[in-house]
């Protein structure tokens, strides 16, 4: 009886763990997100290369903080969304005002020139980095990939509906049909005897 119990307590620690896990994988872009957003009126991004190096690597997380054109300065790393989408995270090289706009030019620090492409009217300036964290982009990518939404969906499967299956199955297996009474026949005429 002992054994059964303790296979029981076993069963709940690992589907709490499992359960644990997968919400602490699934939540974790959500939460930075949130994180951003009230903290820093922002948004979280991961970097992806290493255009940025030594300063910000690829693989780190950072918070950018909505900030208007007027208000950049030079030497202030921003997040530019290209007209066709790219998003890039560079240094401000120089700020060009053309009459009422300005013109951008940025640069990676790891790279030996600024930018071929000038940030123009057509680009959007998401914001300036507030904060990186270093390495943390790479677990939610992980996290976002297949095989990482597997190692955290894969455990709640393993300990909560496989053992369910299984038990429903033997439950199954077990079924006998039910034994139907037994109805004593009447002894043939030659041998009953009366008295």
């Amino acid at each position: 009886m002992q054994s059964a119990t303790a296979i029981r307590f076993a069963r709940r620690i690992c589907v709490g763990l499992a359960i644990l896990c997968a919400l602490a994988g699934i939540g974790l872009n959500f939460g930075f997100s949130t994180w951003a957003k009230v903290v820093y009126d922002g948004q979280v991004l991961v970097i992806t290369s290493g255009s940025m190096e030594p300063t910000i690597d690829s693989g780190d997380l950072v918070v950018i903080q909505t900030i208007p054109r007027e208000n950049l300065t030079v030497g202030q790393i921003i997040t530019v969304r290209r007209a066709n989408g790219e998003l890039i995270t560079h240094r401000v090289e120089k700020l060009d005002r053309n009459g009422t706009f300005i013109n951008i030019i940025t640069k990676g620090d790891a790279n030996p020139d600024p930018d071929p492409d000038v940030v123009s009217a057509e680009d959007e300036v998401l914001g300036a980095v507030r904060t990186t964290i270093p390495h943390f982009g790479q677990v939610v990518l992980w996290a976002e990939s297949l095989p990482g939404r597997l190692v955290l969906i894969l455990p709640i499967f393993v300990f909560v509906a496989l053992p369910e299956l299984l038990r429903t199955l033997a439950a199954r297996g077990q079924r006998t049909t039910p034994a139907r009474p037994v109805v004593p026949k009447p002894a043939p005429a030659s041998e009953r005897h009366e008295s």
